[in-house]
């Protein structure tokens, strides 16, 4: 079958492909096309995956399909953990499921991957408790060095949504060079962009680096193996990133962040980015928005609180959570209140989000001793 398959892809353009230009691309010898050819050995996933985007870019849904089906049919162990990490990064959680149930009968390594890989399947469809699931993976026991990393990667991305910054970035640090050392060149590629991801969100908000940030969602986005529902969210990053310093780069990635999930069919979430993102960054440098752009009770305080439309930003403020910081911000600004912004920038550090302090910050920069104080507590990251 996969043979067939090579030989219909490699047919089937407009020019003649040879074995040795299919080497080149996905670099190794002549003769293991060749030795694949003959039945001798199999072609890897990231071989298929680098193959399929070089001659058929357009039709990788379907013919990674066809190379999992056969993948399980002859149990071939490497591709099956191989393909439960790019059905995870590739957010298609009815091949990974397919995947997790197929290992059933299989060895004690790929039965161990199929079990952190289902607890992976728990976190992308959020139907566990935060709590719950960071407990299972802390009682987890994993067999191999690859299956360990994976589970301190899935802890450090449940902290990540429980906003525990800094335990998120610290958990990503003590296996940076383990990583590394992954023999299999797809593993080790994969699990490096999911700590980038980490790093990307870690020295953004818990650190307030910009810049490395940005370098590590381009790592990500520069990926040959990753697909686009990995690496996209990576431009809502940098459009976070910018928001402060540039409008025109903040809408643009945000923009572009958008255009990928409508084209993806994510609509939910293309739609929050316009209603959340998009519309903060309007009334944060004073576009012309209008509070109908946004149904988020939270981007309505912030336009009520810039527009000075008191009436109104006090029946919403009634509705929202008052401790959250950015609503302690909205508050500060609509009262020139220096209080109300040494509170949230309390708050903010407190939940490791220095990168945001910065809003209420910029305020308190228009009281001296205020001032200090935030500078003091954004210097230390207490609260």
């Amino acid at each position: 079958m996969l043979r067939k398959l090579f030989s219909k892809l490699t047919e089937g353009q407009h020019r003649d492909i040879t074995n040795g230009e299919i080497a080149q691309v996905i670099g190794v010898s002549d003769a293991t096309i060749s030795n694949f050819l003959n039945y001798k050995n199999e072609l890897s996933l990231s071989s298929w995956l680098l193959i399929i985007r070089y001659l058929a870019p357009g039709d990788e849904d379907a013919l990674i399909s066809i190379i999992a089906e056969e993948t399980i049919t002859t149990e071939n162990r490497l591709n099956c953990r191989l393909l439960m990490e790019y059905a995870s990064t590739k957010r298609d959680l009815d091949l990974l499921s397919k995947l997790i149930n197929s290992q059933s009968n299989a060895p004690k390594e790929n039965k161990d991957w199929a079990e952190v890989y289902n607890l992976s399947l728990e976190f992308q469809k959020r139907n566990t408790d935060n709590d719950e699931l960071l407990n299972k993976l802390l009682t987890y026991k994993p067999k191999t060095v690859e299956t360990r990393l994976f589970s301190q990667l899935l802890i450090s991305r449940v902290l990540y949504r429980m906003n525990d910054f800094k335990p998120m970035v610290r958990v990503a640090k003590n296996i940076e060079k383990e990583v590394e050392q992954i023999k299999n060149p797809y593993i080790r590629e994969s699990y490096t962009a999911r700590l980038c991801e980490i790093f990307a969100h870690g020295y953004l908000y818990q650190r307030n680096d910009v810049k490395k940030a940005r370098f590590y969602a381009n790592n990500i986005i520069n990926s040959k193996f990753l697909c686009p529902k990995f690496t996209s969210h990576m431009y809502h990053l940098l459009g976070t990133s910018f928001v402060f310093e540039s409008y025109e780069d903040s809408i643009k990635n945000f923009q572009q962040y958008y255009d990928i999930l409508i084209k993806q069919g994510r609509t939910s979430l293309a739609n929050q980015v316009k209603e959340l993102d998009i519309f903060f960054a309007n009334v944060l440098w004073g576009k012309n928005v209008n509070e109908t752009e946004t149904s988020d009770s939270l981007e309505k305080l912030h336009y009520y609180a810039r527009n000075g439309l008191k009436h109104e930003f006090c029946e919403t403020f009634n509705n929202v959570n008052q401790d959250d910081p950015f609503a302690l911000y909205y508050l500060g600004v609509i009262n020139n209140d220096p209080e109300a912004h040494l509170k949230s920038v309390a708050k903010f550090i407190e939940s490791g989000n220095k990168f945001f302090a910065e809003l209420p910050r910029k305020e308190l920069a228009k009281h001296p001793v205020f001032n200090f104080s935030a500078d003091v507590m954004c210097a230390m990251n207490i609260a």
